[in-house]
């Protein structure tokens, strides 16, 4: 009987683990799911503020070349 007494205590560690490696693989699975969704929602948000960013530097630059001409046509 000593021997099926082992087995069963072994049995009994091995699905304890198998239980701990489960609840540890879900935990993992879903901090990583967040991680990534974060990293998408920034990259998202970085390209939108670069992409305003950028309207607006061209929208203040534009004049520049004008502003230039006119200085350039005035006398000193």
């Amino acid at each position: 009987m000593q021997p099926q007494k082992k087995l069963a205590e072994d049995d009994t560690l091995n699905n304890k683990g198998a239980d701990d490696s489960t609840k540890q693989a879900a935990a993992t699975y879903s901090s990583s799911r967040y991680w990534v969704i974060g990293t998408l929602v920034s990259a998202v948000a970085l390209g939108v503020i670069i992409a305003t960013s950028g309207v607006t530097f061209r929208n203040v630059c534009r004049p520049v070349p004008a502003m230039v001409r006119l200085r350039a046509e005035q006398p000193h």
